[in-house]
């Protein structure tokens, strides 16, 4: 019995928020009244078990292979690409290192 309350309250409450935006109440009641029903039966046909969600997240595959390929410049101390030949930062010549996967 209750379940035929609960679709009456929700258009009487949307009659009035219409009215106060100066909205047709009477519209709106009964535009509530029709779509209340076939989303709670849809809701109940529907079956929502509790279920637990987990998201694992991880670094990029791009992040990580950019960590790889870096090293730090014994001249300046700042971060440049493992093959470089010349630092960006301080300019001076360095020995590129092949790093081993």
């Amino acid at each position: 019995m209750e379940w035929i309350l609960i679709p009456i309250v929700l258009a009487i409450c949307s009659a009035i928020i219409a009215s106060n935006k100066n909205r047709s109440s009477a519209g709106w009641f009964f535009l509530t009244l029709l779509f209340c029903p076939v989303i709670l039966i849809l809701l109940c046909l529907s079956k929502i078990e509790n279920a637990t969600v987990v998201i694992q997240v991880s670094p990029a595959p791009a992040a990580q292979e950019s960590q790889r390929l870096t090293r730090t410049c014994p001249y300046c101390a700042e971060e440049l690409l493992a093959k470089a030949r010349l630092c960006k930062h301080c300019g001076k010549d360095v020995e590129p290192v092949e790093k081993d996967e």
